[in-house]
């Protein structure tokens, strides 16, 4: 295993402190971990498909400690689990020339992430793109002293504004283009946070979720379809067949409001089978709508 992987991993959850304890969930060579921050501001989920731990969940309660710990070994390390009667209490790290013990907390003293059933509906969607990254951070170091930040949506285009108050105070704006957004007046958040988020994910090629896909190996149970349902894991139907035929198709459509004119007359350009079914009928059977 490697360091960096292990660091990115926590750090991801961690962000420069804010979240202090959490339950590890090691399973089938991934690692995953819901989260809340200490404020109880910010919940997540963090996946990594490259951390091998086996098949245990572990008690991660001073990740500060563990963080400084890491700063003694070297990048090329071997990670055990050790359990007592089927439970995980300590988690044994070695390099070439160290080797260190970092003792697991009972479960029952890890905080409990909320689950959310049900989500708002967003008054805008913004991509994170390397570009509001860079102008973000830069906003915030330039008022290190700001805790907020606000954001106002206007007829499609969206404000964020570094340490917005209601009186006058130096502040910094920069403009962003979403055209599906509803105007709403300002809403505040966390700048400090938000700013941990976008450097611990700076590897991220935009902010929408992504996940690692591979074939399942096993049939797939209703917890499956759940967890889906929930984000916890993306689920997907492969339509080509194992000699590379496609078995049916679908279109992923992002951009909204939906011209359904223009897409179906690409479709009914596109038809050289007899046997395609009616592009009505192809539209409504086969529609994916990306969310």
């Amino acid at each position: 295993m490697k360091k960096s992987d292990l660091l990115n991993f926590v750090g991801r959850y961690h962000l420069a402190g804010a979240t202090t304890s959490v339950k590890w969930d090691a399973k089938e060579g991934a690692l995953q971990t819901e989260f809340i921050t200490d404020d109880q501001n910010v919940i997540g989920h963090i996946n990594a498909s490259n951390l091998d731990l086996g098949n245990n969940e572990l008690g991660v309660y001073a990740t500060p400690q563990l963080v400084k710990m890491l700063t003694a070994t070297g990048e090329d390390l071997t990670v055990d689990v050790n359990d007592v009667s089927g439970t995980a209490v300590s988690i044994g790290v070695k390099d070439k020339d160290v080797d260190m013990t970092f003792m697991l907390a009972d479960l029952s003293v890890i905080r409990q992430v909320p689950d959310l059933k049900n989500t708002p509906d967003w008054n805008a969607s913004i991509d994170i793109t390397d570009s509001v990254r860079t102008k973000f951070i830069k906003a915030k170091n330039a008022l290190p002293e700001s805790e907020n930040f606000g954001i106002k949506c206007t007829g499609g285009v969206v404000d964020m504004i570094m340490n917005y108050s209601s009186i006058n105070t130096n502040r910094i704006t920069f403009q962003l283009d979403a055209p599906d957004s509803k105007d709403m007046g300002v809403i505040c958040f966390s700048s400090t946070l938000f700013k941990e988020i976008l450097q611990a994910n700076k590897d991220a090629e935009t902010g929408k979720k992504r996940y690692p896909h591979e074939w399942s190996s096993i049939p797939l149970i209703e917890q499956d379809y759940l967890d889906h349902l929930s984000g916890k894991k993306s689920i997907g139907i492969q339509p080509c067949t194992d000699e590379g035929k496609a078995r049916f198709g679908a279109i992923d459509v992002d951009k909204y409001p939906i011209d359904r004119k223009f897409y179906l007359n690409i479709i009914q350009e596109k038809k050289t089978s007899d046997h395609t079914c009616p592009v009505e009928e192809w539209w409504t059977t086969f529609i994916c709508v990306h969310h």
